[in-house]
């Protein structure tokens, strides 16, 4: 299955660590699921970049130049979906 989307969290924003997803709902879903280890520890969630993949001079895929969400928790403990960032 081809990565198309790329999720970037605030704590660590070197674009070589991004976590890739075939489509926006699994990267979602990637996102809740290293929320909840956050909080199971007792630790604030970091907020999540969501980049379109897009393929390099090299042929390589890589983050566009810019993000088409932030992801982040909301106050009720859900996802937070914010475009236009």
């Amino acid at each position: 299955m081809k990565h198309r989307y790329g999720l970037l969290y605030s704590t660590d924003t070197h674009p070589d660590n991004a976590e890739r997803y075939a489509t926006a709902n699994k990267a979602k879903r990637g996102f809740m699921a290293t929320a909840r280890e956050f909080e199971r520890f007792g630790s604030e969630p970091p907020e999540a970049f969501l980049y379109p993949l897009v393929e390099g001079n090299d042929g390589e895929l890589g983050l566009s130049d810019y993000p088409i969400a932030l992801l982040s928790i909301g106050p009720r403990g859900g996802l937070k979906y914010e475009t236009g960032v």
